[in-house]
């Protein structure tokens, strides 16, 4: 997923990404699998692993990332 918007951040699930399984399987992107997120604002690259979130919910969340304060997070 390319300049996706992140709606969400959590700190229940250590190093993991939220993301909707319908976006997830348009992409073909599978539950666990090894992923990475870059912000285009600062470049910072974490690695992260995917978790699904509800279908057509829309959602893409950052989890305890460790450089999260280097993501931003769009709320609106």
């Amino acid at each position: 997923m390319h300049y996706a918007y992140v709606a969400d951040a959590s700190l229940a699930y250590v190093g993991y990404t939220t993301n909707d399984e319908t976006l997830m399987d348009s992409v073909g992107r599978w539950e666990g699998e090894r992923s990475m997120v870059v912000s285009t604002t600062s470049g910072a690259r974490p690695k992260t692993c995917l978790i699904k979130k509800e279908r057509d919910s829309g959602i893409i969340a950052l989890n305890r990332i460790a450089p999260i304060s280097s993501v931003r997070v769009n709320r609106s």
